[in-house]
């Protein structure tokens, strides 16, 4: 593997498909119940209120799922420079900014963690500090989380190539 190239890797289509098929069967679902039913009454039990709910979040959502889906197509890139998870900010995350690599499995959802310098953390984008900020909230270890299951790619070779960037261009561990 050449370390000098920048790798691209795209979303996978299947996962958010089944989303949208999903959020969109929902939102077909919500505006004929309120269409059958509520057209000229007002909403009499909880399903009715849910399907009014549903007739309008079901259907942003869609167009929430369709529109990510088609702006993250190129979901991550791995350059010499740093990462660029799109799926979460546009911004690159400096490889020295990065201070490890690790994976975290949590009920057979592998994850990529990059630990960031705390004392770094100011020099970031806005988008990513605010999701170091988050993570913290929930008591999660401090760093960036890189979800692998919607990648075109598997998780292990992705975090084969996220630690080989980082050996190469990241900052050197102390002994």
């Amino acid at each position: 593997m050449d370390a000098r190239q920048t790798i691209k890797i795209k979303s996978s289509f299947s996962k958010p498909l089944q989303h949208i098929a999903m959020t969109s069967m929902l939102s077909f679902y919500s505006i004929g119940v309120v269409i059958y039913e509520l057209l000229g009454s007002e909403p009499e039990n909880l399903i009715e209120y849910i399907a009014c709910a549903g007739s309008v979040v079901f259907p942003l959502l869609t167009a929430r799922l369709v529109w990510r889906l088609l702006k993250t197509r190129d979901a991550i890139t791995i350059s010499p420079e740093g990462l660029c998870d799109r799926r979460l900010a546009d911004e690159t995350i400096p490889w020295k900014n990065i201070n490890d690599v690790a994976s975290w499995n949590d009920n057979r959802e592998q994850t990529i963690v990059l630990g960031i310098d705390p004392h770094q953390v100011d020099q970031l984008g806005r988008g990513i500090k605010s999701r170091i900020v988050r993570a913290s909230l929930f008591r999660m270890p401090k760093g960036i989380y890189i979800d692998g299951r919607v990648l075109s790619i598997d998780f292990d070779r992705l975090f084969e190539l996220v630690a080989a960037y980082h050996r190469t261009y990241g900052k050197p561990k102390s002994v």
